[in-house]
């Protein structure tokens, strides 16, 4: 399956407002569309259902943000701080983050279809409930991050840190973790099922679900 990139328009307008800019959208009923948001610094943003289409967010910051029940759709993150930003029961589609810092974000019960993670630190990130659909983590440390009773239609890991993750009741058929680290998973045994791990990796859980290995 692939998994399909972002449909940007060449000319994008440019700003550095993402307030005035979300307020006039709200105002008129519109999405937020066509926008390359530079450098914006945003801070304690509350909003629910804003619809982002054909946009870029460029070295920006949220702090102290929540913008649950939003739509993004051909949007890009560039080196963006979404940290601990509340992004609960949104849908992405043909998203892109990049090289971004998602320290405890908040994606639960959101959908995410073709979308596509790089390099990005993601630590404690929530994605309890999620529906994955076209998905690729490519790079990222995904350590400790809260992974419960997500439905994966369709998603690859390549060199990515799970450490710790807590994958309880997702069941984990069809994909590969061989190139990821996967130390410390929390999962009761059942999620594994159909799992593709290297050696190494089997051995270790293997320990995890109690078995005893003689040499």
């Amino acid at each position: 399956m692939k998994i399909l990139e972002p449909k940007l328009s060449p000319n994008l307008q440019n700003t550095v407002d993402f307030f005035a800019t979300m307020l006039c959208a709200q105002r008129d009923e519109e999405d937020i569309a066509h926008i390359n948001f530079s450098g914006c610094e945003v801070q304690g943003i509350r909003a629910e259902k804003l619809d982002f289409t054909d946009c870029v967010f460029d070295g920006c910051r949220f702090t102290d943000c929540a913008m649950p029940k939003s739509s993004f759709t051909d949007v890009v993150f560039r080196k963006c701080d979404l940290s601990n930003l509340d992004l609960s029961d949104c849908s992405f589609q043909r998203v892109v983050f990049d090289g971004c810092k998602l320290m405890g974000a908040t994606f639960t019960d959101c959908g995410l279809n073709n979308t596509h993670f790089i390099h990005c630190s993601a630590r404690y990130a929530k994605l309890f409930q999620a529906m994955l659909k076209g998905v690729a983590f490519d790079n990222c440390d995904l350590s400790g991050c809260v992974m419960q009773e997500m439905t994966i239609r369709y998603a690859v890991f390549t060199q990515c840190r799970l450490c710790g993750a807590e994958l309880f009741r997702t069941a984990l058929k069809g994909l590969d973790f061989s190139t990821c680290d996967i130390e410390g998973i929390v999962v009761g045994g059942e999620e594994l099922k159909g799992l593709t791990v290297n050696a190494r990796q089997a051995c270790d859980l293997s320990r995890l679900l109690g078995l005893l290995i003689k040499d």
